[in-house]
């Protein structure tokens, strides 16, 4: 444990140098407007046309539009099914505890409040951040008429130009914090789209089988290594994530103004979107927070200054038994299976997100 916590700590001074180098050429060109402005209109894979753009972007885009050797495809089509018949009460567990772990992360919380894409602009990242689940965990999201390639691509480049924008600054502590969108940082956000999904749907009463949890956590694994995380850092089950969990947690969780700001701000939104529940009990003062306790734990809950529950674990748990679980907190409708009614419901946002990279 000690030899792999010195290899996180490597870890943190570690980024993506494919996607780097891209960035850093695509701005030295002058050519990043005018790409981000192209890529805008790309929304499946098979509607990239690589002849368009210079060398140095066609051979990113050919390179990390391939499924690694390892990759079992028969594994990943169970963890997309799974997804599919979980996809509600997943999408909303982003929000309630997904999120929320990740803001537990001091240094990375630091990153997202540089970047301000959740405190400013609530709505529209969290739409972003479920529809961005939908593409890659879909059954064709690798095949040409999907999109999980194309947006993995885009949200590689993403995290890159988050990282230009914050060394250019000059106003980021590199010895102390680590760079920005490290690859323990990253491993980290790995972990909140898989592991830490699956210990949240069985805290709300899913049943999880051993062949659907190894199964959602390979699909990830295969996600997360495309979006250029070290493949070292991808468990293969849910004991080797628990222990990465538990050191990560060790290492960098702790109380922050940014990542209580960051949820403060996703709560607050959360709460206004109750206002038009279907569900009178959904909109009972202090559920968010309650709620958010229940599944984040007393612990990571007070790192991030959630209001203490006025409901206790055991309403919450009747309240899903008499609910459709996650369906019926915000929705004003019978949502459709697979999730997306949901996601419109919430986020209030039809169509497609662009994923386009940040601007200064």
């Amino acid at each position: 444990m000690q030899n792999f916590a010195e290899y996180l700590e490597q870890c943190r001074y570690q980024t993506d140098a494919l996607a780097d180098k891209v960035t850093q050429q695509l701005f030295q060109e002058n050519y990043f407007h005018s790409f981000n402005e192209q890529i805008k209109c790309i929304h499946t894979n098979q509607a990239l046309d690589f002849s368009k753009f210079p060398k140095y972007v066609q051979t990113y885009f050919k390179e990390t539009m391939i499924l690694p050797d390892w990759a079992d495809t028969k594994k990943m089509q169970v963890g997309s099914e799974f997804f599919n018949r979980n996809a509600d009460n997943i999408i909303l567990l982003l929000s309630f505890l997904s999120l929320p772990y990740c803001y537990a992360n001091a240094s990375g919380s630091k990153v997202l409040s540089y970047s301000q894409r959740i405190a400013n602009q609530t709505q529209k990242r969290l739409y972003e951040t479920a529809q961005f689940v939908f593409h890659v965990t879909s059954d064709n999201a690798f095949e040409k008429n999907g999109a999980g390639f194309i947006c993995i691509q885009k949200v590689r480049l993403m995290h890159a130009t988050i990282r230009y924008y914050i060394n250019k600054s000059n106003r980021w502590d590199t010895l102390q914090l680590g760079e920005p969108v490290n690859q323990e940082d990253l491993a980290m956000t790995h972990l909140s789209f898989s592991f830490i999904v699956l210990q949240g749907l069985r805290k709300i009463g899913v049943s999880v089988s051993k062949k659907e949890a190894d199964a959602y956590l390979h699909l990830w694994k295969v996600i997360s290594f495309l979006l250029g995380v070290d493949k070292e850092l991808l468990p293969d089950n849910e004991l080797e994530a628990q222990k990465l969990d538990l050191l990560i947690q060790q290492r960098q969780f702790k109380k922050s103004d940014e990542g209580i700001a960051l949820c403060h701000a996703l709560f607050a939104f959360l709460e206004k979107s109750m206002q038009e529940a279907a569900n009178p009990l959904a909109r009972v003062k202090g559920f968010v927070s309650s709620y958010a306790r229940f599944v984040l734990g007393e612990k990571l809950a007070d790192l991030l200054a959630i209001p203490a529950a006025s409901w206790s674990g055991e309403n919450i748990a009747y309240f899903l038994k008499l609910s459709n679980g996650f369906q019926d907190i915000f929705s004003t409708s019978k949502p459709s299976k697979g999730g997306k009614d949901i996601l419109n419901m919430i986020y209030k946002t039809e169509g497609k997100t662009d994923f386009s990279l940040p601007i200064r």
